[in-house]
Order: C-alpha cells, then structure tokens, then sequence
C-alpha cells in the first residue's frame, strides 16, 4: 500500500512539470509572433523514475464494492398522543335475577252458614267465659280482703307497700301454690296469713275449670286503716 502511494505522488509531480513546460513553450512562440525579443526557451529535461515492478504474485485485487440501492425508510407508528381526559369506570351491567314466581294461592273452601254459626258461637262463649272469670277474680279479692290483717309491728314501724299474690284455686274452695311475693317481708307474710285466713275460697262459676290460677295485688296502707 506504501510503495502504491509513492507511485501515484511521482506521476502527479511528472504530470505537472509537463503540462508546465508546455505552456511555457507557447508562451515562447506567441511572443515571437508579436515581434517581441524573448529569451531563448530553456529546456528542461525530465528524467522519468521507473517504479519497481510490482510482482504478479503479489499484486492485490481490491474489489470496488457494488453500492446497494438505499432502501426506503419505513414509516414509524404515531405516537399515542397524551390526553388529560378522565377515564371513568364502566362498571358492569347488573346480573338480572330470575323474578320470583308468585306460590299459588291456597283456595279455601268456601265457608257454609253452619260453620260460621259454629265459629259465632264459639267467639260468645269465649266473651262469656272471660268476663265470668274477670267477676270471679273481683269477688276472691274482696273475700280475701276481709280477712286481711295489718301486723303491729309494721304499723308501729310505718311499714307500707304492695304485695303480689299468686295461687291455684282447686277443689272445694282449697288453694295450692300459694307465694306472695314482691313489697317488705312483714308485708308479704300478712298477705299469705289473709289468704289462709279466708279458706275455704268461693267456688268458681260454671265453665272455669279447676285447678284455676289466680294472680291478683294487696295493697298495704296506713292511711286506709284509720
């Protein structure tokens, strides 16, 4: 590569002496032409340096590579543009539900004049029997509160209160299950000595059946006993 140089420098310098002489020769003859007394032309002498033969054997190809054809740039995706835009949720679609099918209605059978008079009369029966056991409960108050007695001790002491009693009214005026409870102590022991006091109970009318419970107050007052 070195040696190629060196000769490509000596036939540049070659050429241009050459082209130099020749124009300085028809330089010299135009001016002859004219009529205008010029020196004699100088003449040079190049000696032409014979490069070294280069060996067949070592002489190197350079190929010239064969430019390719460019090819057209490929178009590039836009850019997604960025958008401010709120996304909102979607929110799905709610899942429909199967509607309840209405139960059939129970057809009921049709009520008969006898079965309404029976339910009548069962309703007036029922009436009956309540209002006799509310008159029965007034009159075992009242005979038990003749025989109420208000001890000494709870007079002396100012000693007043309410008592519950509750009992079961059994056969022959007898009574089982007796409490007095709730109020002071010397209260509720004056409330069970009255119902004791009070046997044998009036029977209960016809239709209340034994045993009949019976829960009812006693009030214990001084005032009352004054």
């Amino acid at each position: 590569m070195a040696d190629g140089l060196r000769q490509w420098g000596v036939a540049v310098a070659v050429s241009v002496l050459v082209h130099g002489a020749v124009l300085y020769q028809a330089s010299v003859e135009q001016g002859r032409e004219d009529g205008v007394q010029t020196r004699e032309p100088v003449r040079l002498s190049f000696r032409s340096v014979a490069s070294p033969a280069v060996p067949a054997s070592k002489a190197v190809e350079t190929p010239v590579p064969v430019p390719e054809k460019p090819k057209p740039p490929k178009p590039k995706p836009p850019k997604p543009k960025p958008t401010t835009e709120r996304v909102e949720a979607v929110e799905p679609p709610p899942e429909e539900t199967p509607e309840a099918q209405p139960e059939p209605a129970e057809v009921s059978a049709p009520v008969t004049s006898d079965q309404a008079a029976d339910a009548m009369a069962e309703l007036a029966q029922a009436a009956s029997l309540a209002k006799a056991r509310q008159r029965y409960e007034q009159e075992l108050m009242a005979h038990i509160e003749r025989h109420k007695f208000y001890p000494p001790i709870a007079r002396r002491r100012g000693v007043e209160g309410h008592v519950q009693v509750s009992l079961m009214v059994v056969e022959a005026g007898g009574v089982s299950g007796l409490r007095c409870t709730s109020g002071p102590a010397l209260l509720q022991g004056a409330a069970c000595n009255a119902v004791s006091a009070a046997l044998p109970l009036p029977p209960p009318p016809e239709g209340l059946s034994l045993p009949l419970p019976v829960s009812f107050g006693m009030e214990f007052s001084l005032k009352a006993i004054r």
